[in-house]
This record gives C-alpha cells, sequence and structure tokens, in this order.
C-alpha cells in the first residue's frame, strides 16, 4: 500500500504541471540514440502491434470493428478503449474495480476532488464533472503496459516514441509531448530512457 501512495504521489508531482499550469517548448537534445527494443508482452499477452478499435467508447468514436484514425489518444486496456473526459463508470465497468482508490483535493477545480483509481500497470485519475468522475490522466506504473497507437512501454529508448509518433513533439527539460485533439501523450526520459508515460487531457 505504501508502496502505490509512493507511485501515485510521484505520478502527480511529475505531471502537476498538466492540470495546474501552463508549459513552454524548449529545443530537444542534439541527438537521441535508438537501443535494441525488448520484447515485453502487452496485458493481452501479445507482442505485436494491433489497431485500436474504439467499439463502445463513446458518442465521438464509432461502434464497429474497423480500425480507425481517432481524433484524441485512446488507450486500450482488457478491451476497454479508454479516452479522456470519458466518465469513469465506462471503465469500472469493463475493467472491474480498481485495486484502490485515492482521493486528493482537485487543484484545476477549487472545491472539487481528484481520484485516482489503481489497476495493474496504469492509474486512472480523474476530475468532478456534473456530478461524475472524468477521466483526465493515465499514468503509466510499470512495463507491463504499452501505448496503444505506438507499442511503447517504460524503460524504452525516447527514440521508440519518436519512431512511432514522429517528430511532431514538444520538448521542457525531458519531457516529450506529442499532442492529438485534447490529448496529449508525454514521454519524460532520464538518461534516453522512458521513465514515465502519461495520457492527460488539455483542458481549455
Amino acid at each position: 500500500m505504501k508502496k502505490l501512495v509512493l507511485l501515485f504521489i510521484i505520478a502527480l508531482a511529475v505531471f502537476a504541471l498538466v492540470a495546474c499550469g501552463g508549459e513552454q517548448a524548449a529545443e530537444p537534445p542534439e541527438s537521441v540514440t535508438p537501443e535494441p527494443q525488448g520484447s515485453v508482452a502487452d496485458v493481452n499477452g501479445s507482442d505485436d502491434p494491433e489497431p485500436v478499435s474504439p467499439t463502445d467508447a463513446g458518442e465521438d468514436y464509432p461502434d464497429n470493428d474497423e480500425p480507425q484514425t481517432l481524433p484524441e489518444f485512446t488507450f486500450e486496456m482488457n478491451g476497454a478503449v479508454i479516452y479522456m473526459d470519458q466518465d469513469i463508470s465506462f471503465v469500472l465497468e469493463k475493467l472491474g474495480e480498481p485495486r484502490g482508490v485515492f482521493e486528493i483535493p482537485s487543484c484545476a477545480f477549487e472545491g472539487s476532488i481528484d481520484r485516482a483509481f489503481d489497476y495493474p500497470g496504469i492509474e486512472i485519475h480523474t476530475y468532478e464533472k456534473d456530478g461524475n468522475n472524468h477521466i483526465y490522466q493515465i499514468v503509466f506504473t510499470d512495463d507491463t503496459v504499452r501505448t496503444s497507437e505506438g507499442r511503447v512501454r517504460l524503460g524504452q529508448s525516447i527514440q521508440a516514441a519518436i519512431d512511432a509518433y514522429g517528430d511532431d513533439y514538444e520538448y521542457e527539460t525531458g519531457l516529450y509531448t506529442f499532442t492529438r485533439g485534447r490529448t496529449a501523450l508525454r514521454f519524460l526520459v532520464v538518461d534516453d530512457e522512458v521513465d514515465d508515460i502519461a495520457y492527460t487531457l488539455l483542458f481549455d
């Protein structure tokens, strides 16, 4: 339990700038050296990339079995396509009860409560909206999960993310940010290695 709380605190500290402040682009390092990519199975037991199918993902995400070019980054786990600003009730229905739920006062919305739902490999962070809990962040907590579009995991070289998502990113002090619609996909890098990954809602 202490470890989970510590992970939660670290995740909030690393990505606090998302909900509570702006960010400023800077120049990335001059070079990034690729490293051989390991083979770590994802949560569904597969090493191979699979297209995201936004089944049951919501009004803006077509309900069919064909691969889609989605307007936002999404994360898929155990058949649930999770996206930013989604009601957490959908995720609870698909993934079941979390291992734990942590609550803290919101820094973005005065008087409301932010919550973190702990699942294997990820924490899902929510804020209160219209009386419900809506997702504003997914933080990776270990290397057993991968990003859905690029199959990037913790511990890989940042070059893996650049190869997957291209060079259209913002960089600031080790933080690489790729943006699609209202969703940012962020990679925090330490010594060329991806140390944190988070999908984050970009508030208006």
